[in-house]
């Protein structure tokens, strides 16, 4: 699986992600299995979730998502003074 950051020229203000397969009998890229919007605009982390649950974390500025095919779960990053 091969993940995609990207910014729409529409939303200059969040960050996207999607999905996308190798497809080798096709020897192309086919989108899925998940996508998810609106990201942290200082989202640029990535760190992949082993089987069994799977997924990826994605690190921004201001909140830490997991995402899955199974869903998504966002919380923010708490300041340490």
């Amino acid at each position: 699986m091969i993940l995609h950051f990207h910014q729409r020229q529409d939303n200059k203000d969040a960050r996207h992600v999607k999905t996308y397969e190798v497809a080798l009998k096709d020897k192309d890229f086919v989108e899925g299995p998940w996508s998810q919007n609106s990201l942290d605009n200082g989202a640029d982390l990535l760190i992949p979730v082993p089987p069994p649950l799977c997924g990826v974390l994605i690190i921004g500025e201001e909140t830490i998502v997991y995402c899955s095919a199974n869903g998504f779960k966002a919380i923010p990053i708490r300041a340490v003074c």
